[in-house]
């Protein structure tokens, strides 16, 4: 068999480059694409790729899912998609669509939008409310619930104490959702440690700020990327948003989501002790607990104990 010179292997090369898909190339030059399998498989790889619609990338590194992201200069995230649906899924689940500088954002993307963590001191009785949310209309919004909403904690407690509703106090500004999660938290605790009330009935960190309607589709996108253990917690309003006007949003994210049976849990004794936990599966199995539902009830404050235990997730 006559050998090939290298002037002939960048020619036949150069001809790859020209394809946009194996099909393509393979209806072109078939002989090409048997000589290439056998000898220079690599070669082919980026046709492979972008033809495998349906396949999976999950075993690619960061890096290799970047460098396949390069061969769309100057695409949108949606045209990618339609060209490589598996390559898309991938850098979605891992969040890497930011690392992959050569693909364009489209025209009504929405950035990350500055959070603030914020607070309203009734001082003559030491009670406060902390909330956090994000600048423009939906700060705008919480802020007018909490003044004029009569079922809302801060202006309900106004009403009943026949006081007014004090001036909104920021805390800290300029944070990310996460930052403005954990923020809260530790707010939330520095006021418990100086003998505070708190109005606040959900735990820090968790969702709020906007009515079901209200979301838009990146509101949600953040909370199921973002909100790690308290995803679990907030597992029925996720769904609820995510299904409110006939929205897709909560089948479109649901691989996202958090299995609230794998989160480590903390189970509070009937002695008083405290035990921490790989799972709910782990804590029924060493705790010869049946049901792992009634722990979830207790996890999302159904009911107060199951079997005399009482669970919380670590914080």
């Amino acid at each position: 068999m006559k050998k090939l010179t290298n002037q002939e292997i960048e020619r036949r090369k150069s001809l790859v480059l020209e394809c946009k898909t194996l099909c393509e190339f393979k209806k072109k030059y078939e002989a090409y694409e048997l000589w290439f399998r056998r000898n220079m498989p690599e070669v082919l790889l980026p046709l492979e790729h972008v033809k495998k619609k349906n396949g999976t990338f999950k075993h690619a590194s960061n890096e290799e899912l970047i460098n396949m992201a390069k061969q769309f200069e100057g695409k949108t995230r949606t045209e990618v998609r339609n060209s490589c649906c598996a390559l898309a899924n991938e850098l979605s689940k891992r969040n890497l669509w930011g690392l992959c500088d050569n693909i364009v954002l489209p025209k009504n993307y929405i950035t990350d939008p500055i959070h603030y963590v914020y607070v309203y001191e009734y001082p003559q009785n030491k009670v406060a409310y902390v909330g956090r949310t994000h600048e423009g209309e939906a700060g705008d919004l919480r802020e007018k619930k909490h003044s004029n909403d009569e079922n809302d904690s801060v202006c309900k407690y106004a009403i009943e104490n026949n006081i007014k509703v004090p001036s909104i106090k920021i805390l800290e500004d300029g944070l990310t959702a996460e930052e403005s999660r954990q923020g809260e938290i530790n707010w939330m605790q520095k006021y418990r440690d100086l003998g505070w009330t708190l109005l606040n009935k959900a735990p820090g960190g968790s969702l709020g700020g906007l009515k079901h309607s209200d979301y838009t589709e990146e509101d949600y996108y953040n909370a199921v990327i973002k909100y790690n253990y308290t995803m679990a917690k907030e597992m029925p309003k996720l769904y609820q948003i995510g299904r409110t006007k006939n929205r897709n949003w909560y089948k479109k994210y649901k691989h996202l989501f958090i299995n609230p049976r794998n989160i480590p849990v903390r189970a509070i004794c009937p002695d008083g002790s405290i035990v921490d936990f790989d799972s709910i599966f782990d804590a029924c199995q060493k705790l010869n607990l049946k049901s792992e539902s009634s722990v979830k009830d207790v996890l999302f404050n159904k009911y107060k104990r199951y079997k005399g235990y009482s669970f919380m997730y670590p914080t």
